[in-house]
């Protein structure tokens, strides 16, 4: 690989403390959110597939389950201590792409954390645990190992590959699509092509197989539950066309400075304008647009959600870090030299850091309440709610001297949250008695992993709370086959966190099972 000069390579000392602080501030943040906000609804699931420990799961493999089951396990039940294995896989994803970065220019490393820090889809997804979260670490460092497969020719990392894609394979099946720009590179590279005729590239499938083999199993003794619920499902959706959609979450993501980058990849003269091995451009190249490319055709006619597309941006932090270092160094005088140069990208970490304060202020402590009600009331304190909630369930209680059972009447998001939120408080109040939540699949919709969790079995005769956020679910034609003594619909408030405003109504009914 050409190299640069000592001096063109090396971070300025006053650019790294920049950068560190930026880092340092980018964590506190992320730190102070993660402890002082409620769960959303999917990391609440999530807490409850680890509870539930299994090989595999209807909507994801099991990775995230096992991530959340340690970590809760040595630190206790809390927002923080669900939301940890986000941070541990950040860090992760932070090691392999300031050694990737670092192998294709010296001293580019300490950008590659910077953007990693604070651009949006990599700052912000990294406060919640999803399984993206395990899939972004094990990305990354596939990303760094076929680096050192394809580009210098160490066959010893196929080894490595596979069991990081076995990994990754566990976390979401996503990483396969991984799969699309190897061969591609293989196929494109003339002399990477005799990797096709050795039998590392065989063995590295076999041991990625071998590591995911117990989720086939999970899925084969479940009809296959969790691959046709993740293939068939998606095939099936409504036709949407999503492409501009896609192209402004791009934006979003990379910022304008950023997409100006982005733009330098689709040219073919590049490597020779900035200096940069043929071979270490094409795997940024090929390794960037082709997963993106999937992306592009599939929202021609279907809808593309945000988090699908973040992990394939990984391939472009080293380009932007190179970009950084040698266009800074000056050898490159055109008119595309000042939208890299190192100010700008600072300027651009702090203004997003900025933002990311003030967002995570109106989330935490909802003011102002104008911002809070129009962009935020998604985080609801569902701490308050469940209290409340548990309150009447123990009233209903009282009078009938029947112990009641949740049902919400949506698909997760409810019986999530209670579950969650009622063991977290029979830990801190010995004397605080959870009450049973049921999943919607009792009555025949669909609640996810619930059905698998409970059968609905042994409730004739009991007394239900059905809880909704939309007041026509209770007119659901499929209650009245088995619901008998339906109360009247009463209606609780969901509050913001910190201000307590009231911002999303809640109903509940009382009926007994057949």
């Amino acid at each position: 690989m050409q190299q640069m000069d000592q001096t063109d390579r090396d971070a300025p000392p006053h650019f790294f403390k920049i950068c560190s602080v930026v880092i340092l501030l980018s964590l506190i943040f992320k730190l102070f959110f993660m402890a002082n906000n409620d769960l959303l609804v999917e990391e609440a699931y999530y807490w409850n597939y680890a509870q539930h420990l299994d090989w595999g799961y209807l909507d994801h493999p099991p990775m995230v389950a096992l991530l959340i089951h340690w970590f809760t396990h040595f630190f206790g039940t809390s927002e923080l201590s669900v939301r940890l294995p986000s941070l541990f896989c950040w860090l992760v994803t932070a090691v392999y792409s300031f050694r990737l970065s670092h192998l294709i220019v010296r001293g580019s490393g300490i950008y590659a954390l910077m953007f990693l820090s604070t651009l949006p889809f990599f700052f912000l997804q990294s406060m919640f645990m999803t399984p993206d979260m395990p899939l972004m670490a094990c990305w990354s460092a596939l990303l760094y190992a076929l680096y050192r497969v394809l580009v210098f020719g160490e066959g010893r990392y196929w080894f490595a590959v596979g069991l990081i894609l076995g990994f990754g394979l566990l976390s979401k099946y996503t990483i396969a699509l991984l799969g699309l720009p190897t061969f591609a590179y293989i196929c494109f590279m003339p002399d990477s092509r005799f990797w096709l005729r050795r039998k590392e590239p065989y063995i590295a499938i076999l041991i990625a197989l071998l590591v995911f083999s117990p989720v086939i199993y999970w899925n084969m003794v479940h009809d296959w539950a969790s691959f046709v619920f993740q293939s068939q499902r998606r095939i099936k959706e409504q036709t949407h066309f999503s492409l501009h959609e896609m192209l402004g979450i791009l934006l979003m993501f990379l910022t304008p400075i950023g997409l100006a980058a982005f733009t330098t990849l689709l040219s073919k003269n590049q490597p020779h304008q900035f200096q940069i091995n043929l071979k270490s451009y094409r795997f940024i190249q090929i390794f960037t647009l082709l997963p993106l490319a999937f992306f592009a055709i599939f929202s021609l006619s279907h809808p593309v959600k945000f988090n699908w597309i973040g992990p394939s941006l990984l391939a472009i932090i080293p380009w932007f870090s190179w970009l950084v270092v040698y266009v800074s160094s000056g050898k490159v005088k055109n008119f595309i030299r000042l939208n890299y140069i190192k100010s700008h990208w600072i300027l651009n970490a702090l203004a997003l850091l900025a933002v990311y304060l003030c967002m995570m202020v109106m989330v935490t402590y909802g003011v102002p309440k104008w911002g809070y009600n129009k962009l935020f009331t998604k985080f609801t304190s569902w701490s308050d709610l469940t209290s409340d909630l548990h309150s009447v369930a123990h009233d209903i209680e009282s009078k009938t001297q029947d112990t009641p059972i949740f049902v919400p009447l949506d698909t997760y998001n409810i019986a999530s949250e209670l579950s969650f939120y009622q063991h977290k408080l029979a830990l801190v109040k010995p004397e605080y008695k959870p009450y049973l939540v049921v999943g919607a699949h009792i009555f025949g919709t669909e609640s996810l992993m619930y059905k698998y969790w409970y059968d609905g079995s042994a409730l004739s005769g009991r007394t239900l709370i059905l809880i909704s956020s939309d007041i026509n679910d209770f007119e659901n034609t499929l209650l009245s086959k088995f619901l008998i003594n339906r109360s009247e619909i009463q209606r609780i408030w969901a509050h913001s966190q910190g201000a307590k405003v009231s911002v999303r109504p809640y109903y509940y009914q009382t009926a007994s099972m057949n």
